[in-house]
């Protein structure tokens, strides 16, 4: 469904979808040059940066999905994530 967002008349491809649907598009342009690597795309370029100082953050840069990356690498790290569900303890459904 994606993909056809990216289709162009005039490339291979285009890295915009459209009015909707931005981050998912994005992913999936992207998924286009990954092959069987595992990846992940974050959209975060909506929240990284505040304008307005809130109660919880200060205005400025944000550092959204930094804590996630941190723990993503720590993970790698001991030995990667597990590939399939049944690896990671949950039960297949039928």
């Amino acid at each position: 469904m994606y993909r056809k967002q990216i289709k162009s008349t005039i490339a291979d491809m285009k890295n915009t979808g459209g009015k909707h649907g931005g981050a998912i598009t994005a992913a999936e342009y992207l998924h286009q040059f990954t092959g069987k690597v595992p990846w992940a795309h974050l959209d975060i370029a909506g929240t990284a940066w505040d304008f307005t100082e809130k109660s919880y953050i200060p205005k400025g840069p944000s550092g959204f999905g930094v804590r996630t990356l941190i723990t993503m690498l720590r993970q790698w790290e001991k030995g990667g994530f597990p590939r399939r569900n049944s690896e990671a303890g949950e039960k297949k459904s039928n």
